[in-house]
């Protein structure tokens, strides 16, 4: 879905939370609208239940196979920060696993009847998606962000990792700044398929943290080249929602810009529904700013092509210079055709 419907469904995925907080402030509203929104909170309870076995049974089963996870996205935060599963919609249960551990954990699945989904393993993918009967879909992840040049942190987060219950199974989960960069990071990266939930997510996990190491999540934001989307984010939720985040945390975010990270914000862009290159040119007000963002279409660092598409013989970037053009054009023409393309039913749309 794209477009008003992609903007309705994700609202639609929010009443349980509007439901509780209408509630929670003593918000009256017309009764139509109350009892929307508490049909959609007790069908995302009921829809929960269903999630949190399947869930319990995947944590159960990789742990037996000596599989070593991180639970990470909705089913992390639902568990722990809300404090209420269903104010928390997901559609899909997301894992960190070890590079070396996708194989062993996707035959462990495999052999209690998951089926594999979109991307199943295979040499030198990292990242494998096994189904459910059920059409839930569990992704099980060597990376905690979708770009390369953003993984620096992976060993480490691993082991700020913090162990928590959830219905009597036991999970690692991420520290809490960590979860922060994750969880805003991932959004400013993915903002083509952005949701509504990233800032409801480092709300409440800044909310539930009050003692939240800033000094960890700026570094990290470094580390990772993500300071500049971070800068963004974050600054958001300070100026529009007041959110709790100490002033000096979102200077030194701004200041911290690396060339790898400017690049990184380039795409990120672009990556938006509105993110064309004609698009930015009419946002760009400066001649110099347009003259910078043209040479980053045409002729991004070599450096930035190694980290974001890992091209490694120096010989293959002058190629991918040239084809560069024809990529977009290629991507353009693929985004048209999946807009018309009706959407599919599945474990989402069935129960979401």
């Amino acid at each position: 879905m794209r477009g008003t419907a992609a903007d309705e469904w994700a609202l639609r995925r929010l009443r349980p939370l509007l439901c509780t907080a209408r509630r929670s402030n003593g918000v009256t509203v017309e009764k139509t609208l109350a009892t929307t929104l508490q049909v959609a909170y007790f069908r995302e309870e009921l829809r929960m239940r269903v999630y949190r076995r399947v869930l319990a049974d995947v944590l159960a089963t990789l742990a037996e196979a000596g599989v070593p996870t991180m639970l990470v996205g909705g089913a992390a935060l639902g568990g722990t920060v809300y404090g209420d599963w269903a104010l928390r919609h997901s559609h899909d249960i997301d894992l960190l696993v070890l590079e070396d551990h996708l194989s062993r954990g996707a035959q462990a699945l495999a052999a209690i009847g998951f089926t594999p989904g979109d991307r199943s393993i295979g040499p030198g993918q990292r990242d494998a998606i096994l189904k459910h009967v059920s059409d839930l879909p569990v992704a099980l992840h060597s990376r905690p962000f979708p770009v390369p040049y953003a993984n620096a942190l992976v060993s480490a987060m691993w082991a700020r990792g913090e162990s928590v219950m959830l219905d009597g199974v036991e999970a690692s989960v991420l520290s809490p700044a960590d979860n922060l960069l994750h969880v805003c990071g991932r959004a400013a990266i993915l903002a083509r398929r952005g949701s509504p939930f990233w800032v409801c997510d480092a709300w409440q996990i800044i909310e539930k943290h009050p003692d939240l190491d800033w000094e960890l999540l700026v570094e990290g934001a470094w580390r990772c080249h993500l300071s500049l989307l971070l800068y963004a984010t974050l600054r958001y939720l300070a100026s529009e929602l007041e959110a709790p985040i100490p002033p000096s945390v979102v200077r030194r975010l701004a200041t911290a810009v690396d060339p790898l990270g400017r690049e990184g914000a380039l795409r990120a862009a672009q990556m938006v529904p509105k993110g064309s290159l004609p698009n930015l040119f009419r946002l760009t007000r400066r001649w110099e700013d347009r003259a910078r963002l043209l040479k980053w279409w045409l002729l991004p660092s070599p450096s930035y092509l190694r980290a974001v598409h890992e091209l490694r013989p120096s010989a293959s970037i002058p190629l991918y210079y040239l084809n560069r053009p024809f990529r977009y054009g290629a991507r353009r023409v693929s985004a048209a055709i999946t807009k018309a393309m009706p959407t599919r039913v599945t474990w989402r749309s069935r129960f979401g």
